[in-house]
């Protein structure tokens, strides 16, 4: 209800069911794109509870690297040249000479090694190759005219060095934290969930529920940040378990084209939306997508409004959950993300 809810604790040492006396509190911060804070979602005892759990079992967690988040790394670039240098050393022999063209630069000798002789190479260097080219790929679209726009409007490439560590989230605490989605985003507009469609004589459906595609904790430790990004969702929750009063300098959620940066709270979720409004012509769900004749069309347009970035921690350490939704339509027609928002009515 709105004035209080019951909610089951699944991270820690004991599994408890907690009744929720004081509402949450909601602040519509913006509209386009939509972004909304939601504080006391977790109380000071359930971030106590799951950051104890979190540090008794980091060493657990599973890395994850699902976009180039360290793209500005000095000391990855210094570390992938020194890389080529050994491997250009050891695989060089008296009847291969590179040519002066490629031989200045560690990754030109090296590309040119793999072109004209793999044999000398072994797999795990091509793939290391690989990974290179692609994070240097990243670096020069930073490079263009916007890039350089951006970053100047977020920050400086020198806040973006040093990359946040991200973590899949384990399923006990990804468990809980879903838990909560359906206090803050709708998932039908209509009870029943059938209508009767007259000029087709078809039942349509009228629902909207909402699919997690990634779960992850992010940890930021002194001197790390989050490089300028659109996430590939229609909507994130940022679940703070950190607080900028008591455990960390810097490390706010900055939106640099709408001049808005919010700074971590523990206890407060962060809701934001990535993409535009979908069209509502057709009727579409997670499951069953129209089909189209290229990837590419299905996807739903991003809103280059949303683009943000992890500020960088100067001191201490920022910890936040984040859970990536698509949301999943059939026969629902809303005006704006604003109607899929249910705890705006709180």
């Amino acid at each position: 209800t709105k004035d209080n809810y019951s909610r089951i604790g699944t991270v820690g040492d004991t599994t408890k069911t907690e009744i929720i006396e004081s509402p949450f509190q909601v602040e519509l911060l913006q509209e386009n794109p939509l972004i909304v804070t939601i504080d006391n979602i977790l109380s000071p005892a359930d971030v106590n509870r799951i950051r104890n759990w979190i540090t008794n079992s980091q060493s657990k967690f599973i890395p994850t690297k699902d976009y180039q988040e360290d793209v500005f790394s000095v000391s990855v670039a210094q570390e992938e040249d020194d890389f080529f240098t050994r491997v250009v050393n050891r695989v060089v022999v008296d009847d291969v000479t590179i040519p002066d063209e490629f031989s200045a630069d560690p990754l030109s000798s090296f590309v040119w090694l793999v072109t004209n002789h793999p044999n000398l190479m072994d797999e795990k260097d091509i793939i290391k190759l690989a990974n290179a080219i692609q994070r240097r790929e990243a670096l020069n679209k930073w490079k263009t005219e916007v890039g350089e726009a951006l970053l100047g409007l977020s920050s400086d490439e020198m806040d973006f060095e040093k990359p946040a560590k991200r973590f899949e989230m384990p399923d006990e605490l990804r468990g809980e934290l879903e838990g909560l989605i359906p206090l803050v985003l709708r998932r039908s507009t209509n009870n029943p969930a059938e209508k009767e469609n007259k000029e087709t004589e078809e039942k349509v459906g009228t629902s909207l529920s909402w699919k997690v595609k990634d779960a992850t904790l992010v940890v930021y430790e002194e001197g790390e940040s989050q490089v300028p990004h659109v996430d590939p969702c229609d909507a994130t929750l940022l679940f703070y378990l950190s607080d900028a009063e008591t455990d960390c300098t810097g490390g706010d959620t900055c939106f640099p084209l709408s001049d808005l940066c919010i700074p971590p709270k523990q206890g407060t979720a962060l809701l934001f939306f990535s993409s535009s409004m979908p069209n509502m012509d057709t009727t579409s769900s997670c499951q069953e997508l129209p089909e189209k004749e290229n990837e590419e069309e299905q996807k739903r347009e991003q809103n280059v409004l949303s683009i943000h970035h992890g500020g960088r921690v100067d001191k201490g350490k920022k910890i936040v959950a984040q859970i990536m939704l698509e949301a999943c339509f059939d026969g629902v027609s809303m005006e704006s993300w604003m109607g899929a928002v249910s705890c705006l009515e709180h």
